[in-house]
């Protein structure tokens, strides 16, 4: 549908006979309401930090300690934060990017952040309580993080290390 010509009207200044007429016509198009999404922000960002505290007994010795705090600083980092959120849809917007979520526990054991001894599709089928890959494993090739991001989520994470 073509939006770029349609214009914004105040229920207060049109009749309800030009609304009728213009529902007729196929004319009327009603866009989703607005709503404050900072409430939807938090409650992805703990579900995120949910799904991921179950392999945080996997973290290697210099992260075990530290893990969880290492993941609240990444959701929180104000570049990296719209990494893990969807934003492309209204309807989906704030939600986990859970692609992306499991994109950074495989680059994140490749880091040496996750044990070696695990491989990524391990700790993949820990996270989603599964028995196989799941479409987030298949799916999160289009969600490799570019160089400027990995290089700040590596930055982060070598503030977390347990001397």
């Amino acid at each position: 549908m073509d939006t770029k010509n349609l214009r914004q009207v105040n229920l207060a200044t049109i009749s309800e006979s030009e609304l009728l007429e213009a529902a007729r016509q196929g004319r009327l198009f009603i866009a989703p309401a607005i709503t404050d999404y900072s409430e939807r922000k938090a409650e992805s960002i703990a579900q995120i930090l949910n799904y991921v505290s179950t392999i945080h007994s996997y973290a290697s010795l210099p992260y075990h300690s530290t893990i969880n705090r290492l993941w609240e600083t990444i959701l929180n980092d104000a570049q990296l934060q719209s990494l893990f959120l969807l934003n492309r849809y209204a309807s989906s917007r704030n939600q986990p990017n859970w692609y992306r979520v499991t994109a950074v526990v495989c680059l994140f054991r490749e880091w040496g952040i996750y044990r070696q001894d695990v491989t990524a599709l391990q700790l993949h089928m820990l996270l989603e309580h599964s028995t196989r890959r799941t479409n987030r494993y298949n799916g999160m090739s289009r969600y490799l993080l570019d160089h400027k991001d990995a290089m700040a989520l590596k930055r982060i994470a070598a503030t977390f290390i347990r001397t």
